[in-house]
């Protein structure tokens, strides 16, 4: 095989690997409602309470803790919410979200407004996909769950690193 049919095949390969993660996004159309501010307080379908300042949201199937991002497309406003309930059960309704989101979205005054919702991938999903751990040799001698370790995440253009610093052995 050529140099060039081996940069080809991967290219292809790539390529097709970028848009089957392109369709595992799940999306949907349709409209939006906000909780009354009534509800504050009341325990939701997961369990934990509704706080109308949180950015949670109910819908009917998707799982307890599944994050979304709700694009408002009257005006192209979005936020990101948190699956914590289940509804709405109107007919063309598709999620109910708090009032904080709501607010971001500037449809309190419209009450019920056109949306595009979007699956966000799980924090687990991103940690395997798209973050790189740099181990120094110094850790296998500290245990990781240590109280005294310390972990800091670096922000970059790149993969994100984190660095583990040794911990100072003089006492306070």
């Amino acid at each position: 095989m050529t140099k060039k049919n081996i940069i080809l095949s991967i290219f292809i390969s790539l390529s097709s690997s970028i848009i089957a993660i392109a369709q595992d996004t799940q999306t949907e159309t349709g409209l939006a409602t906000y909780y009354s501010a009534r509800m504050h307080g009341h325990l939701m379908s997961d369990g934990s309470r509704y706080d109308k300042e949180g950015f949670t949201c109910a819908h009917r199937t998707l799982p307890f803790g599944t994050r979304l991002k709700v694009t408002n497309t009257k005006n192209g406003k979005m936020t990101i919410v948190r699956v914590a309930d289940r509804g709405p059960f109107g007919k063309r309704l598709i999620v109910d979200i708090s009032n904080a989101a709501a607010a971001q979205l500037d449809m309190l005054k419209d009450g019920v407004v056109p949306v595009k919702i979007e699956v966000l991938p799980s924090l687990e999903e991103i940690w395997e996909e798209h973050l790189k751990i740099k181990t120094p040799e110094y850790m296998n001698e500290f245990q990781m769950d240590s109280p005294s370790m310390k972990m800091e995440l670096e922000w970059g253009n790149g993969p994100f690193d984190i660095l583990y610093h040794k911990p100072s052995k003089e006492k306070p």
